[in-house]
């Protein structure tokens, strides 16, 4: 299914079970990749680039499994 601006839905259950599977320092590093490549991003999604608030989003994903882990 697509969006209005073209991207695409996805299955953040994906990104979830990918973020179980990561190191504490794997995450760390994700998060901190994410918030670059949100900086640099377009903030709507143009083929092939993904927009901004995607990785957003995939920082939040981490985030929240290193959250959990350190609760």
């Amino acid at each position: 299914m697509n969006l209005h601006n073209g991207t695409s839905i996805l299955d953040w259950n994906y990104y979830e079970s990918k973020a179980k599977k990561m190191s504490d320092a794997q995450l760390l590093f994700s998060i901190d990749d994410c918030k670059k490549a949100e900086s640099s991003a377009p903030d709507h999604a143009t083929f092939p680039c993904k927009a901004s608030g995607f990785y957003s989003d995939e920082k939040c994903v981490y985030a929240d499994e290193l959250r959990r882990r350190l609760k």
